[in-house]
């Protein structure tokens, strides 16, 4: 993960070998890896932050995902994302 800390939930893509991860960073890696798969890894690292950024919750990244399932926030994550930049 990034050592700013302006952007929490970034991954680097080019030092992805980190050891020293805590849980939310090893949490925003996996959304990481789980994205990547057949994709240009410096365009899913800056979306996978941006949609991380985007839910208005604090917590892990996988605790943000969870909130945005339960309370709607898919809806309007999708409708302010431009077509096909995320799966919506």
């Amino acid at each position: 993960m990034s050592a700013s800390s302006a952007r929490p939930f970034l991954v680097d893509p080019f030092h992805v070998t980190d050891r020293e991860r805590n849980d939310a960073a090893l949490e925003a890696f996996f959304l990481f890896c789980t994205a990547v798969a057949g994709k240009k890894s410096t365009v899913i690292t800056d979306k996978a932050a941006r949609l991380l950024e985007g839910i208005p919750h604090a917590g892990t990244p996988l605790e943000r995902l969870a909130f945005a399932e339960a309370g709607g926030e898919w809806r309007r994550i999708c409708a302010a994302s431009p077509r096909g930049s995320m799966a919506c």
